[in-house]
């Protein structure tokens, strides 16, 4: 079981078009308010997904405590850039309804449906906001690499250009994506092993590729998907 290793706050990257000084210490102050219970919440997501319901439940009742106790006081003051936000109470309300509703449920799959769009409101929060933090360019990784991953089952024709070509983009998008995860990680995170270990193992499998590639050599190829996989899951378990 890989250890989780969450981080309070998540770090700003974007903030609305508003002066920083204006915005910052209250944004983050909410950031780290809304951390430990999203963390609870991606772990439950984690042990759903592998079938290990009791300790799931222990991380839902937890998220729920800490996002009653912390998150919902915001609910009716909108911090820094969520101030013009007419939704974010709505959205809060309902992240909290989520969990609420996972505990409820009979089965681990309706626990882990409740659980599962959760991750999704709090980006498009973020989004209509013009907020990003770390888990959004996280979010971007893990979508590129599941591209690549297509890859893994499929016969590549190395003599089909257009085939080898897709292949490079899609590989090329993986690194891009994963270079801006390292570059904008706030420092507690860049500065930790387990994130480099990461972020610089999956690069360095990434780069490899190219040269299998070049070879035509479709195993080679395979086993690189399956080594950046397990990095790719590792990140967005710890950080996404």
């Amino acid at each position: 079981m890989p250890a989780i290793r969450p981080f309070a706050i998540a770090g700003i990257l974007v903030l609305a078009a508003m002066p920083l000084s204006a915005t910052a210490a209250s944004i983050e102050t909410f950031q780290a308010d809304l951390s430990p219970a999203y963390d609870k919440v991606r772990s439950a997501i984690f042990y759903l997904r592998r079938g290990a319901t009791a300790p799931a439940m222990a991380e839902v009742t937890s998220a729920r405590s800490a996002w009653r106790d912390h998150v919902l006081l915001y609910a009716d003051t909108p911090p820094g850039a969520f101030a013009s936000d007419p939704e974010f109470g709505t959205t809060l309300r309902e992240v909290e309804g989520d969990l609420a509703a996972s505990l409820d449920a009979g089965t681990a799959e309706t626990a882990l449906e409740a659980l599962s769009d959760i991750p999704g409101k709090l980006a498009e929060l973020r989004k209509r906001n013009h907020v990003v933090v770390l888990a959004d360019r996280v979010a971007e990784a893990n979508r590129a690499i599941d591209r690549l991953w297509a890859y893994r089952h499929r016969e590549i024709d190395f003599n089909d250009r257009a085939v080898v070509d897709d292949l490079r983009a899609r590989l090329a998008v993986a690194q891009y994506t994963y270079e801006k995860c390292r570059k904008v990680a706030p420092e507690p995170v860049a500065a930790d092993p387990a994130f480099q270990r990461m972020v610089r193992g999956t690069l360095t499998s990434l780069d490899q590729m190219w040269r299998a590639i070049a070879a035509g050599d479709q195993l080679t190829v395979i086993n690189i998907l399956r080594e950046v996989r397990s990095f790719d899951k590792l990140l967005w378990l710890n950080y996404g």
